[in-house]
């Protein structure tokens, strides 16, 4: 009996490890980690949303983190990802580099996600609300970013003590501002909105614009080929 229950403790040990070794686990991991360091909400101090999902115009977007302190109003996007990450504001895609240079991924830059998420907000909340985008890498790894966004885990803390605005926030004003964001919940399941996802990159591999629906066609530009929505220029998006 002693030695079933050792191999089913076993078992379960080696599905975690294999578990948070895959990027779902990861991902997991890296937003345990952040919510460490932001803490917990604590009325008239701070108000913190975790792993909210909003819906603007049938489209829905999943936001991390949300920090709201007298500072300012914090979107957090987590990345946690591992070996040398290459990129910067100006770039779409950024560069994962593993395996000592051998092995190299592309990866749409997470600072431009981060900012659509909070145009999202800016809509529905208006410009009375001061959002700072926040990415935050887990690993530490932001030697090679060049961007005002990125932080590493190790100063997220600092980071979020710094004002963003001239005029702190009051208790109330935090107080406000989180009922606002919280009842812009979408009435959308987590499934759902990976099924939106999904299906927005099938549009892509087909050469479809996610857009507006029309086709996307080879074309050359200052950086080389890409796929260009032929809705243009009333269409802008473009696949590397």
């Amino acid at each position: 009996m002693d030695w079933f229950v050792i191999a089913i403790a076993a078992a379960a040990v080696c599905a975690l490890v294999w578990f948070f070794g895959t990027p779902k686990g990861k991902g997991m991991l890296g937003e345990w980690r952040v919510r460490a360091v932001i803490g917990k909400t604590r009325a008239g101090e701070r108000y913190v949303i975790n792993d909210i999902i909003i819906n603007v115009d049938g489209k829905t977007a999943q936001i991390d983190h949300i920090v709201i302190n007298k500072n300012g109003v914090y979107v957090i996007e987590t990345k946690n990802y591992s070996g040398r990450i290459c990129g910067s504001d100006d770039r779409k895609y950024w560069t994962q580099t593993l395996a000592g240079g051998r092995v190299k991924n592309s990866f749409y830059s997470p600072v431009r996600q981060n900012l659509v998420h909070v145009a999202k907000l800016r809509e529905l909340l208006g410009e009375r609300v001061f959002l700072t985008p926040v990415v935050v890498f887990v690993q530490n790894n932001t030697k090679y970013i060049i961007s005002s966004y990125v932080a590493p885990i190790s100063a997220l803390k600092k980071r979020l003590q710094l004002p963003q605005k001239k005029k702190p926030y009051t208790p109330d004003e935090m107080s406000e501002i989180y009922g606002l964001i919280t009842s812009l919940k979408g009435d959308v399941s987590k499934s759902e909105h990976t099924g939106q996802i999904r299906e927005r990159q099938r549009l892509i591999n087909s050469n479809i614009c996610p857009v507006c629906k029309r086709p996307l066609v080879k074309r050359s530009g200052e950086y080389g080929e890409f796929y260009g929505c032929t809705g243009f220029p009333n269409c802008t998006f473009t696949k590397k």
